[in-house]
């Protein structure tokens, strides 16, 4: 284990069940991407408070301006089903056919709708990313990689309690 700041490296050995689990799930997701201009492919796995597992994948398009990340597709499907609750996000990446050494971290605008889900669930998301070979996992979380972020409460938003 390696402390990097508020976040630790891990093995993939040192993760929990459910951790690895979720890991697991994000590079299924992971080899669905469709990423013709950039080949680089990731994988989202979404824990649910009740447990379900909402994969995502990033979906590229000509127009870069319409790509849609793997994290927030697996949070957009989830909500698409009724799912508004989640407790985790574990995150996969590839570039090409090459490994990727190191994790990588949600975009902006993933850390944006994350930071929300958090609020909405009222409970902090833990990010568990892995590279490809998973022996360096970053697990950190939401309100780590993004403390002061803009979210209901800055409009005057009280949160909503949601069933699932």
């Amino acid at each position: 284990m390696w402390r990097h700041g508020d976040f630790m490296t891990l093995r993939f050995v040192e993760l929990n069940a459910t951790q690895k689990k979720l890991l697991e799930a994000a590079e299924r997701a992971r080899e669905t991407a469709y990423c013709p201009y950039s080949s680089f492919h990731v994988g989202a796995a979404l824990l649910a408070k009740d447990g379900t597992i909402h994969p995502g994948s990033n979906y590229e398009n000509v127009s870069y301006s319409m790509t849609i990340c793997a994290e927030r597709s697996a949070i957009f499907g989830a909500s698409a089903r009724g799912y508004k609750l989640f407790k985790a996000v574990a995150i996969s990446v590839r570039s090409g056919k090459s490994d990727v050494a190191e994790p990588a971290a949600p975009c902006g605008a993933c850390m944006q709708v994350l930071s929300e889900a958090s609020f909405l669930a009222g409970n902090d998301i833990e990010i568990i990313s892995a590279n490809t070979k998973k022996d360096r996992i970053m697990v950190t979380s939401i309100k780590r990689l993004a403390p002061v972020i803009f979210d209901p409460r800055s409009a005057g938003i009280k949160r909503k309690r949601f069933t699932r």
